[in-house]
């Protein structure tokens, strides 16, 4: 009885055997695919954080080119200082005599139209 069951447990043994083996067969013919699948998302992440450490890299600019009367605290408010520093008018824009302008009066008188629009 014991030898059926030897014999028994050999066969299930190579059978798992040949199952595993044709198992992996059929994994390592779909890696050349999803190799190139891998490879196009990590080209993507790589574009990506190339954009954000350029964004950084332009933020830090504006944080040294600007005048902080102390050093930020956090790196949040060093980008929101360099933000809200270009956000804000300079004070030589512009001449102040170009923001006088000529006002004229309406003196057209309203239509039978207009006024039944405007009640």
């Amino acid at each position: 009885m014991i030898e059926y069951a030897q014999t028994f447990a050999l066969f299930a043994l190579l059978a798992f055997g040949f199952y595993i083996e044709k198992t992996m067969r059929s994994k390592i013919e779909e890696l050349p695919s999803q190799t190139g699948q891998i490879t196009d998302k990590i080209t993507t992440c790589t574009e990506v954080l190339d954009d954000i450490a350029d964004l950084l890299n332009e933020a830090m600019l504006a944080v040294g080119n600007s005048g902080i009367a102390h050093p930020p605290s956090s790196p949040f408010e060093a980008l929101l200082t360099s933000f809200l520093g270009n956000l804000t008018p300079k004070k030589e824009h512009g001449h102040p005599k170009e923001n006088q302008w000529k006002i004229y009066e309406d003196n057209q008188t309203p239509t039978l139209e207009t006024e039944s629009e405007s009640n």
